[in-house]
């Protein structure tokens, strides 16, 4: 591929303690490598740079990917400054990306040579934030995105308020998740764009086959995936889900879940009702590998949060044609297009989810079906996704200002 005028540079300041590998790293950030795959596919010179334990350098489909060690924890606090991961990023900035003989305050009005983004996740690392801002300054634009981080306490607030004045924009999957942010004066409203924080990845299967793969033959099949706690609320799903057996005694629920708070008590309700005992399979966690498999055999696809800071089990629901039936948040709407596709309903209402799921079932369910994949094809492919990115990456200033 030639080289690329246009310069996008991902950085990402925190990463998980247990993992040795950074192989295994990137395949457990699977939306990272898939963003910056899909960038470069659209001619644009794509560099990762990751805090980890070790120094390591890695390039996978022509994408540069710098590991970076430090002497700072995984999971940084608002008052560390990641100094040495940044000065690797401004002499990789200054020493590849711009001509070694034009200053670096000259490139905007010289009409530069390369176009350079930095996109950096998340917004809870001001201080970081600060240093590389003011460090590579002129002609570089730089990106927040918002990953369902919550404004942090009073003082932190006057720090992200400082670090956030050269950020070009933040991106939130709803610009109702930024109003916390707005209100404590951490950003101007002005700065804030829509853009969903990556598509899914999952490649669709054929329905039947995975039904057949997987041992389920539910007439519906339903998915539940999540974290048995409060804030997902499987009691909620179960209770809907045994009325809903009365009137569909055929129907089966599959629950694929990470963490376990609430394990004890889902037990409980499963064991209250042989019939609802016989129609659940509590799966827990599977291999990314299988996940398809378990999306695309799912007829309808169930949620019962309280929040989320996007939504990316819907976005694989979406893609592989399981109708949502889920909670009316803000990022939930955006990703139906306010119900335009399955049905939305108030999160803790067992009636509520028990009433959607019977209005999803008194249409043609394999019409839904497509309809769910063609929104998530028009609206949240990853190609979409990266045009959308792109416009801001490299669009004029004007069109920034417009948007």
């Amino acid at each position: 591929m030639a080289e690329s005028k246009k310069h996008l540079i991902l950085v990402n300041y925190a990463y998980q303690s247990e993992i040795n590998n950074p192989k295994i790293l990137l395949e457990n950030y699977f939306m990272l490598p898939a963003w910056a795959n899909a960038c470069r596919k659209k001619d644009v010179k794509v560099s990762v740079f990751q805090r980890f334990k070790t120094d390591e350098q890695l390039e996978s489909n022509d994408v540069q990917y710098f590991f970076v060690s430090d002497t700072l924890p995984p999971r940084l606090s608002f008052y560390h400054c990641a100094l040495s991961f940044n000065r690797r990023i401004i002499n990789y900035a200054r020493q590849v990306l711009f001509s070694d003989t034009q200053p670096l305050s000259a490139l905007e009005a010289t009409s530069p040579e390369h176009q350079v983004a930095i996109h950096i996740n998340g917004l809870i690392f001001p201080m970081s934030v600060l240093h590389l801002t003011h460090s590579l300054n002129e002609g570089v634009r730089y990106f927040v995105q918002h990953h369902a981080e919550r404004p942090l306490q009073k003082l932190p607030h006057l720090f992200n308020r400082t670090a956030n004045r050269k950020v070009t924009r933040f991106f939130f999957t709803t610009k109702s998740h930024a109003e916390p942010w707005i209100k404590v004066k951490a950003m101007s409203s002005s700065k804030i764009t829509e853009l969903m924080e990556c598509s899914s990845t999952l490649i669709p299967r054929d329905k039947n086959k995975s039904k057949h793969k997987l041992g389920f033959a539910g007439k519906p099949l339903l998915l539940w995936t999540g974290n048995l706690n409060h804030n997902k609320d499987p009691l909620t799903i179960l209770a809907g889900f045994e009325q809903f057996l009365i009137d569909f005694p055929d129907a089966q629920l599959m629950m694929l879940f990470r963490s376990k708070e609430l394990l004890t008590q889902v037990k409980k309700k499963m064991e209250s009702n042989s019939k609802l005992e016989n129609a659940v399979s509590l799966i827990g966690q599977v291999p990314y590998s299988e996940i398809a498999d378990y999306y695309s055999a799912a007829d309808i696809f169930v949620q019962g949060s309280a929040r989320e800071g996007s939504g990316i089990a819907v976005l694989d629901a979406l893609v592989c044609g399981a109708v949502p039936v889920i909670t009316q948040i803000p990022s939930f709407k955006v990703l139906t297009r306010n119900g335009t596709v399955g049905t939305l309903w108030s999160r803790g209402s067992e009636d509520e989810f028990l009433q959607s799921l019977r209005a999803v079932m008194s249409k043609n369910l394999p019409a839904q079906q497509i309809d769910c994949q063609k929104l998530f094809k028009n609206n949240w492919s990853i190609d979409v996704l990266v045009r959308q990115a792109l416009e801001h990456y490299f669009g004029t200033i004007e069109t920034l200002r417009e948007q």
